[in-house]
C-alpha cells in the first residue's frame, strides 16, 4: 500500500464539534483511511475561536517538472 495523496480538510460534525482530518488514497484514486483529531480550541459559535478563525483557503499546488 503506498499513499499517493494525503488530503487535509476541516469538517464540522451538527452539533458544532471540529475536526481535522486527513485523508489517504493511492494512486489509482482509491480510498486508504483517514486520521482524524478534535479541535478543542472552540466552536463556530462560541469564542475562542483559535483555529477556527485562522485556518488558510485551500490552495492548489502544482509540481513542476
Amino acid at each position: 500500500m503506498r499513499v499517493a495523496l494525503a488530503l487535509g480538510t476541516f469538517f464540522v460534525e451538527e452539533n458544532d464539534s471540529c475536526y481535522n482530518q486527513i485523508l489517504f488514497y493511492d494512486s489509482s484514486g482509491s480510498y486508504l483511511g483517514f486520521y482524524r483529531k478534535t479541535l478543542c480550541c472552540g466552536t463556530l459559535e462560541t469564542p475562542s475561536r483559535g483555529e477556527i478563525e485562522h485556518s488558510m483557503q485551500l490552495r492548489h499546488c502544482t509540481r513542476s517538472r
